[in-house]
C-alpha cells in the first residue's frame, strides 16, 4: 500500500498525495493478500477490491523438513531486505541475539541473503551472508536451513516465508501480509512486529 512508503521518498509529502490519488481514479482492483484488500478498501473507501493470493514455482520451492537436525544446532535463514527499516532487519538482529544469550546450549548460525541494514560482522548479532541468490540457489539455501526467520511490519505477501515452507522448514514470521498461509501454531510461529521480545520468544519455542 503505496502510501505508508511514502517515506522512503525524497519528499515523502508529495509522495503520499500521489500515491493516495493513484487509489482513486475509479478503476477495480486486484490486491494479493486480505491484508492489502482490507487496506485498500479501508483507507480509501474503494470497495472494488478483488482478493487473487500470490503463488510459488513448486518445480523450484520444494523439499522436506530436516528431521535428523543437529539438535545443537539452529540454522536460521531471513531474507535482508534491500536496507528498508520495515523489514524488521534490526528486529531479527536483536532477537538472534536474544536467543543466543538465553539458550546458549544450542549454536544459533544465522544466514541472511540479499542487503542488509546491518553488515555481517555487526555487534548485535553476526550473521553469514549469502549475498543475492537466484530460485535454484535460494531453494538449496533454503534445504540446509531449519528456520525461516521473517519480521516484516507489513508486507503486501511475502514469498519468502512461504518459499520457506515449501521446502519443508519451520517459519516464524509476523502477521500482516502473510495471514492467507501462515496459521499462527499451525503453519507457522506468528510473532508481533516491532517486538524483539515477541521475536525472540518465538524463536526460542520453536528451536526448543
Amino acid at each position: 500500500f503505496e502510501p505508508y512508503f511514502a517515506h522512503e521518498y525524497a519528499d515523502p509529502v508529495y509522495a503520499e498525495a500521489v500515491a493516495d490519488q493513484s487509489y482513486k481514479l475509479g478503476f477495480s482492483m486486484i490486491a494479493n493478500s486480505s491484508w492489502l484488500r482490507d487496506t485498500i478498501i479501508s483507507e480509501t473507501e474503494n470497495s472494488h477490491v478483488e482478493l487473487c493470493p500470490n503463488a510459488i514455482d513448486h518445480e523450484v520451492f520444494s523439499g522436506e523438513p530436516k528431521f535428523s537436525a543437529d539438535p545443537n544446532k539452529a540454522i536460521l535463514i531471513s531474507y535482508g531486505g534491500r536496507n528498508t527499516e520495515w523489514k524488521g532487519f534490526q528486529e531479527m538482529a536483536s532477537a538472534v541475539a536474544v536467543a543466543r544469550v538465553r539458550i546458549p546450549d544450542v549454536k544459533i548460525e544465522w544466514r541472511v541473503y540479499g542487503d542488509a541494514a546491518l553488515p555481517p560482522d555487526n555487534p548485535i548479532a553476526p550473521y553469514v551472508s549469502l549475498g543475492f541468490l537466484s530460485p535454484a540457489k535460494l531453494n538449496a539455501a533454503y534445504k540446509e536451513a531449519d528456520i525461516l526467520l521473517s519480521a516484516s511490519w507489513y508486507e503486501r505477501f511475502p514469498l519468502f516465508p512461504i518459499e520457506a515452507m515449501a521446502c519443508g522448514l519451520a517459519v516464524i514470521t509476523t502477521k500482516l501480509g502473510t495471514e492467507d498461509y501462515a496459521i499462527p501454531g499451525e503453519t507457522a510461529e506468528v510473532v508481533q512486529a516491532r517486538s524483539v521480545e515477541s521475536i525472540a520468544d518465538g524463536l526460542i519455542r520453536l528451536i526448543r
